[in-house]
């Protein structure tokens, strides 16, 4: 009876370990949206879908927001990238590298020139 019970509490422990050690990640992509990861005030103006996420540009004002947020691989590390170019700017304000959840938020203030987001091999850029 002892090794039955102990068998079960066995059996609720690793359950327990395992649904624990997989609520981070998914709770971290239930939570990482545009404008939670820009901030308030900021609307989504457009977004285009790569290969294994999303790129959304933002803006609050004169304030520009990029991020990349993965739609797949998702708490893997994988290589994405947000930026945005400002009107009359000669270089990218740029977030890329190897992440679990997203790129950026990459913010400017300025007018917005170009859009950018980097997912694996994938990219999308647009002028804005």
């Amino acid at each position: 009876m002892i090794n039955r019970i102990l068998r079960t509490l066995g059996v609720a422990v690793v359950s327990a370990i395992v649904a624990t050690a997989l609520a981070p990640a998914a709770a971290h992509a239930a939570t990482y949206t545009p404008t939670g990861l820009c901030g308030a005030g900021y609307t989504v103006k457009r977004s285009a879908k790569l290969p294994g996420a999303t790129v959304y540009h933002l803006a609050n004002g004169s304030w520009q927001c990029v991020v990349t947020i993965k739609t797949a691989n998702v708490g893997k590390a994988t290589y994405v990238g947000a930026g945005v170019l400002l009107r009359g700017a000669t270089g990218w304000a740029l977030d890329d590298g190897t992440y679990r959840y997203y790129a950026g938020p990459v913010k400017q203030k300025g007018a917005c020139g170009s859009v950018r987001g980097l997912s694996g091999t994938g990219a999308k850029s647009w002028t804005c």
